[in-house]
């Protein structure tokens, strides 16, 4: 690894640490920031920073930003009765994951559904 590498994930590390305090202390982001004598644009540009570098590297993304303690997504098999059809303009499932949501509509690829709740529990 190179030295300007490890840098910028020690800097990230350190903003990650700083954006997690900040939400673990219940405050907003305007009292935090007074209280600990950091810029709120300084704050928001780091965490626009942060979001920036985990979708170029979702694994690093999963590590930089915990959603928290989410719990874990349960499905749940709906059975039709014979004869409904589903009649949907829109989309037959939405998932909502903390402030995430995904829209599913009917004859979605299976694959792409299963890669994007991958990167989805992998991020949060």
């Amino acid at each position: 690894m190179e030295i300007i590498t490890a840098k910028r994930l020690i800097m990230l590390k350190q903003w990650s640490e700083m954006i997690h305090a900040r939400r673990e202390s219940g405050m907003t982001v305007n009292a935090w920031c007074q209280e600990n004598g950091i810029n709120e644009k300084t704050y928001y540009y780091r965490l626009k920073r942060l979001r920036v570098e985990s979708l170029k590297d979702p694994s690093l993304g999963a590590k930089l930003l915990p959603c928290g303690s989410t719990p874990a997504p349960v499905f749940t098999k709906i059975n039709l009765s014979s004869g409904t059809q589903a009649r949907c303009s829109g989309s037959a499932v939405t998932v909502r994951f903390g402030k995430a949501m995904i829209d599913i509509h009917n004859g979605a690829d299976p694959d792409i559904i299963a890669s994007t709740l991958r990167v989805l529990n992998e991020i949060c």
